[in-house]
């Protein structure tokens, strides 16, 4: 496979996976702080990304939410940078009536252990989700501004990419490393590059504040 389309088919995957894991980061946060409509539980919920119409599905008991509530939930969605996410409710009048009393008492039975579950590590799973948003906005830049800056200080880079790249090693230790892939003009002499790419990497580490990151040729 050639080098080439390897880096950019790493970097499509990195750059699929952070949007994935920050989507489910925010709709779990939402869920957590913005969902209080008195007298109507969650059962269960359902997060569905796919990049573009991302959805929220919840299995609610007691209180009928109305589209009204539906209607201020939705609009809550943008203060959690969930703008392309719709919410779909299932309440106790969508059950099919083919489902009899005892399997609807079964499943209630079965999510409310699951819930129960969550609920023992919810506080360490919340904590975990603040710090992989606060890891993805301490890596969030600002593009049109740091490409400006980079064609006046390194004129030799015809593009580049950035991206969290996650690394695994073989005892299934899993580490985040913020990448850039640069590709530098054909005119530039080799040795120049080398030099150029140990200042580039030593400006990215001061300017981003970051004590880890690569750059890699593409």
């Amino acid at each position: 496979m050639p080098s080439t389309y390897l880096t950019y088919q790493i970097f499509q995957e990195s750059s699929y996976k952070i949007k994935e894991n920050t989507f489910l980061a925010n709709a779990q946060l939402f869920l957590d702080e913005s969902y209080n409509i008195e007298g109507s539980d969650i059962v269960s919920s359902k997060f569905i990304f796919n990049d573009t119409a991302n959805r929220i599905e919840l299995f609610v008991l007691g209180k009928e939410v109305s589209s009204e509530d539906l209607s201020i939930l939705n609009a809550e969605l943008a203060n959690y940078n969930l703008k392309n996410t719709r919410i779909r409710i299932l309440q106790e009048r969508d059950v099919d009536d083919n489902v009899s009393g005892a399997e609807l008492i079964s499943q209630l039975e079965n999510s409310y252990k699951r819930n129960e579950e969550i609920a023992q590590t919810k506080d360490q799973e919340i904590k975990q989700l603040r710090q992989q948003l606060e890891m993805l906005n301490k890596y969030a830049i600002d593009v049109p501004q740091f490409r400006d800056e980079l064609t006046v200080q390194y004129p030799e880079i015809n593009r580049f990419a950035f991206a969290s790249a996650y690394e695994a090693d073989k005892t299934g230790k899993l580490d985040t490393i913020p990448t850039f892939w640069v590709n530098w003009d054909d005119k530039a002499k080799e040795k120049q590059i080398e030099e150029r790419e140990v200042q580039l990497h030593q400006w990215l580490k001061v300017k981003f504040r970051m004590d880890t990151v690569r750059v890699m040729r593409y």
